[in-house]
């Protein structure tokens, strides 16, 4: 009776095992798929950091060419100030 219940523990075991390989088959399976979504996030958030720069520059550019216009208006506006002060 012994050598049966032995059987069956061995059995059990081997069904186990098996299991046990499916599911680390599954879970590597996952982690890859897990590890290229990071990769895709990560060039994601590289390229989302790439066009925010590029529109810090535009904008940084339109204020400076704001800043000019400004320049340009204060400066044809003053003999006009001056003149009507006379």
């Amino acid at each position: 009776m012994s050598f049966l219940r032995l059987e069956r523990a061995v059995a059990k075991l081997v069904e186990d095992h098996e299991r046990l390989l499916q599911d680390r088959e599954s879970l590597s399976k996952k982690l890859a798929q897990r590890d290229q979504r990071v990769r895709e996030f990560e060039q994601e958030l590289v390229q989302a950091g790439q066009r925010r720069t590029d529109a810090v520059k535009r904008i940084d550019a339109l204020v400076a060419r704001l800043d000019e216009i400004e320049s340009e208006i204060m400066s044809d506006a003053a003999p006009v100030v001056a003149a009507r002060g006379k």
